[in-house]
Parts: structure tokens; sequence; C-alpha cells
């Protein structure tokens, strides 16, 4: 398989040392939002956790070219968490925290530390099921009957998508690669590129399969030319 590599993931542990990454930082000199400290929070968590650093290396040295930034989607903009090729696709629905929970992560603060404030990592870790979940999830129930698709994987894999509707979707970004004349450097290299691309979704898919749990993880793909 095209992405093997040695990952340490501990599961059902509440606590990770989360480094940060470069270009992977707090807006400086910014004060955030609760909702945009708790979207920061997941994110980090996501980066360390699925280690998605080493597969967005892994996509670099596979020779895939990264979207421009005036090209990327507007998911890719808000979520791409530091990363060249992977973003973040769920929506975030803060509505469905308590007051409670609300009150903690206005009353947080980003430190100078690489670690994420424990309060902030707690609250995260113990909601984004609910919070990213497509549609609240019913309780005492089967998740495997709640599906939902995303039609945006038509391009690299296939067709829509039918994922559980509490899975972590991430998307895969890349184009062809193109001369200054803007013709089209190796067609048939480009060809096989895209052809790769679902087969590469799916390893990652694999392997990232019970990191976080009992929560999925699915994978996207995009390919313009």
């Amino acid at each position: 398989m095209v992405y093997e590599h040695f990952k340490k993931i501990f599961l059902g542990v509440l606590v990770f040392s989360l480094l940060v990454m470069p270009g992977f930082q707090s807006p400086e000199g910014e004060e955030m939002s609760a909702e945009e400290l708790y979207r920061y929070g997941f994110e980090r968590i996501l980066v360390n956790q699925l280690g998605l650093k080493e597969f967005d290396e892994e996509l670099k040295e596979q020779g895939y070219v990264p979207l421009p930034e005036e090209e990327q989607s507007e998911k890719q903009k808000q979520q791409g968490m530091g990363l060249s090729y992977i973003y973040l696709y769920n929506d975030f629905y803060f509505d469905r925290l308590s007051e409670d929970e609300m009150k903690i992560l206005e009353e947080c603060k980003l430190n100078d530390e690489e670690e994420l404030p424990a309060e902030l990592e707690k609250v995260v870790l113990d909601t984004y099921r609910r919070v990213v979940s497509y549609k609240e999830l019913p309780e005492g129930e089967d998740l495997n009957k709640y599906l939902t698709y995303y039609s945006e994987g038509a391009l690299g894999n296939k067709g829509p998508r039918m994922v559980r509707i509490d899975s972590v979707v991430l998307g895969i970004a890349t184009m062809a690669d193109y001369d200054e004349n803007g013709n089209m450097k190796d067609p048939d290299k480009e060809d096989e590129k895209e052809a790769a691309l679902p087969g590469i979704a799916e390893d990652m898919e694999k392997q990232m399969e019970g990191s976080l749990g009992e929560t999925p993880v699915c994978v996207i793909v995009d390919f313009p030319l």
C-alpha cells in the first residue's frame, strides 16, 4: 500500500501531547471567539491524532500538486489545518453545546505553550461527535442505520460517498501539474495520479480506522484538471 508509516496512536486516551505544526498556529494578537477556539482545538487534535502531517507529506512525495489558495474552496481555506492537501470537510453545529460548555470555551485562553489548554482539550474531546455530526445523534440506536452522502466525492471516489452521520470527513485537494504556458506537463502521468487517488484515500481510511474511537473517518478526493 502507498501509505505505510508508523504512528503512535493511543486509543481512548483523553490527554494528548499536541505539538504545534509548522504553519498551523493561532492568529497572533487576535482574540478568538468560542467557536473559533473550538474549531482550532479540534483541528489540532485531528492533525496529531490521525497523523495528517505525515499523510500530507506523502502526497507531496508522490508528486501531487496542491491547489493555490485562489483556487481552493472556502472549506479548504477555512479548515486547511495548516496542511497543503488535506482539509476538514465537516460543518460545526455549535448550538449543540450546553451553556456550561460554551462558558468554558468563552473563558478559555490560548497561552504561549505548545499544548492546548486542558479545559479546551477536554470540552472538544467530550463533545466533538455531536458537534460535527451531520444530524443530531439518536440515543441508544445503531448509528450504522443513519447515513448521509457527500456528492463531492464523485470526482475521485466513483460516486457519492455514503457515510455514517457522525463521521469525520477529510478532503484531499490537488490538481494537475502545468508548465508556464498553461500546458499539462505529462498528461499520462496526471491520468495515473488521478486514478491512484481513490486507492490512496481508501488506504488512509484503513490506517486511521479506530484512531478516533467509535467515530468513523472518511476521506473524499478532488482532482480538478
